[in-house]
């Protein structure tokens, strides 16, 4: 049977100045991403799925680079639309 896994971006750089919707990951959140990854082998994900956000795409590269997959962007899958922190 296959399985829907929701994952939500690792930690993202925050940064004041720059709209969160445009963070990329901190190097804590590449790490964690990693771990993630290594979480996941044993569903050996088939599709993965990111919204546009950079530190959400960060996050699915990280992962999808353990198990040689591409990833697809697919609008509206953002958490919530904000601006400021």
């Amino acid at each position: 049977m296959s399985k829907l896994i929701l994952v939500k971006h690792s930690l993202p750089q925050i940064d004041p100045a720059v709209s969160a919707a445009r963070w990329f990951l901190a190097p804590e959140g590449q790490r964690r991403s990693r771990l993630l990854a290594q979480q996941l082998a044993a569903y050996q994900p088939a599709h993965i799925c990111s919204s546009p956000e950079p530190k959400a795409y960060e996050t699915t590269q990280l992962v999808a680079q353990t198990f040689n997959a591409q990833v697809d962007v697919v609008d509206g899958l953002e958490e919530h639309h904000r601006i400021s922190t």
